[in-house]
Parts: C-alpha cells; structure tokens; sequence
C-alpha cells in the first residue's frame, strides 16, 4: 500500500483550488493545509493513507512536471469519472483524454486525462464495468425491513426442511460455524456452499421432527449483520440458540450459530433469553 504521493506546486492556493473540487467528488477529504510550509494534504475519506500531497519542492527550486510521471486516482464508476474530468477543466486543468474506454489496458478500463495548472499529469480511472464497481457494492446493502424478512424467510425455510431455500441466503463462499457440525460433519466451520449442503441435508434426515420459533431479531445497518433468537424444536429436544449472519456486498450471508442448554418452552411474549 502506498504511504503518500507528493506533487510539486509552486501556487499553493491554485492547486488547492484545482485538487480539492476532484478530490472530494472521488472521496477524498482535507488532512492539512499549511501555507506557511507551502503544503496540503488529502487523504481517502474511509482510511488515512494513503496521503495525496501537494507543496513546494524541498529543494527550494520552482516545481516543474517530469515527463513520463503521472497520478491515476481510482474512481468507484464511471459517472464520477466523468464528473471529476469535468471539475477538473473547470478549475484550471487542461485535457490529455477526454473520459472514455482504453480497451488497449483491459475490456473495462474507463479513464480520463489532464493535468494542473503547474502542468503535472492525472488520471481518473475506473475498472469495474456497469453494475460492479465499488458504488453498485453500496447499493446493495441491506436495509433493516431486508435482513427482517431474511430472517423470517431463514426460520420459515427451515420448518419446511427446504435446505435449499436456507443456502440461498448464503454467498457460495460464505464460512459457517456451529458447534454441531461437528457432531456431524467432523468440524465445526464449514467452507462454501457445498459443504454446508451435505452437512443441514445430513442434519435433516437424522431429525424426524423440526421446528423453529422466533423468539426475537437484532439488526444493524451499518455493520451489515443481523442476530435470529430462537427456539428449536429438534425432536424430544428444545433447546434456544442463536444464528449470526454477517451480510456481505452483494446482500448474501455467512453466518455462525450458538446454541444455549436444553430448556423449558419460552411462553409467547417472553422475554429473550440471556444464554444467548
């Protein structure tokens, strides 16, 4: 991972004026801004390197652009790589290549070229096609009405012994963990679909009767994960647990799954149970 880029400025204020408009439209925040120095500093708005400076050359001499140097700054779509090339003209760039697709690079490259006012080289790329960037990631997060129905589908999936609806929540290369799949399976994390195919249909042809009642649900926005309480009926046994689901981009699952002592039946409108 890189540390920082420095870039040569010799009008502090003009290249502040020229980055920030860019920077902030790819995602970028202000770090620091010192013009005694002759410095500023941007830096991703999720992490804090890496940093993006501009400034005056240690050196004391003017700032001047090598030839064959360029920064790429990577965009999450295509639509704000255009609107960074736009920003960028706008405030004092001049094109080198105008927003548009380099097959020559690779099928889905999508970039745009300029550069500042000092003359220094810049690039906005984007590499994933249509639909599959980092922005149509965002979009598919879950919202709490989602990961609700989820889990009612999760509960209702399972008291029709239908393992197939109940993987069809899971990403194929989800990680599930449960402490009795190790009874079954010989080990309690299960790697892919696959696997935790063969272990719930194994499951389900040991078990005559099964049913599961909701006992409760918590769900987080923004971690992207959800908690099922619940009572299990598995045949003369009850017993109350808890399935962990960790969603991930595309709105499938992992999951982990505790599980309490054997117990009473909970009374409809009983509180949840603290073993879980």
């Amino acid at each position: 991972m890189l540390s920082h880029i420095y870039i040569g400025a010799n009008d502090l204020a003009r290249a502040e004026a020229f980055y920030g408009p860019s920077l902030e439209r790819l995602g970028w925040r202000p770090r620091f801004s010192d013009p005694v120095v002759g410095w500023a500093a941007w830096q991703p708005a999720d992490t804090d390197r890496p940093l993006l400076i501009i400034g005056r050359p240690y050196d004391g001499r003017p700032a001047s652009p090598a030839n064959g140097g360029m920064v790429a700054l990577l965009s999450p779509d295509r639509p704000t790589v255009d609107a960074a090339f736009a920003l960028a003209l706008q405030v004092g760039g001049t094109s080198e290549g105008a927003p548009g697709l380099r097959p020559h690079y690779h099928a889905h490259y999508y970039g745009a070229y300029f550069r500042d006012p000092e003359g220094n080289k810049l690039c906005v790329c984007c590499h994933d096609a249509p639909g599959e960037g980092p922005s149509a990631k965002v979009r598919a997060m879950l919202s709490r009405e989602q990961m609700v129905r989820h889990g009612e589908e999760w509960i209702e999936a399972w008291n029709r012994r239908d393992a197939e609806a109940v993987l069809a929540g899971f990403a194929e290369d989800a990680v599930f963990r449960s402490p009795m799949a190790a009874r079954i399976a010989g080990t309690d994390q299960l790697e892919g679909k696959m696997e935790m195919r063969a272990y719930w249909q194994a499951a389900l042809d040991r078990i005559r009767h099964l049913h599961f009642r909701l006992i409760s649900m918590v769900c987080d926005e923004t971690a992207q994960a959800m908690v099922i309480h619940y009572e299990a009926e598995l045949d003369a046994s009850v017993m109350r647990a808890c399935e962990i689901f960790q969603f991930g981009p595309a709105g499938k699952a992992a999951g982990e799954a505790l599980y309490g002592h054997a117990a009473e039946r909970l009374a409809p409108g009983s509180p949840s149970d603290p073993d879980c």
